[in-house]
């Protein structure tokens, strides 16, 4: 998640200013989201696989 903040456009600049804090935690809010929605997605797939193999044996 580093990356996110070389993304910052004054970060070339000798005089570089800090960077507003709220679109990086915007940003960071919005991949930690769908981060936790492809995990709960991919678990649950997984899970569903591993109960059908259960039932067949």
């Amino acid at each position: 998640m580093h990356f996110l903040l070389d993304l910052q456009p004054n970060i070339a600049n000798m005089n570089a200013e800090a960077s507003p804090w709220g679109p990086i935690l915007i940003i960071f809010g919005i991949v930690i989201i769908v981060s936790i929605i492809c995990i709960y997605t991919f678990n649950k797939r997984i899970n569903k696989i591993e109960n059908e193999k259960r039932q067949i044996d």
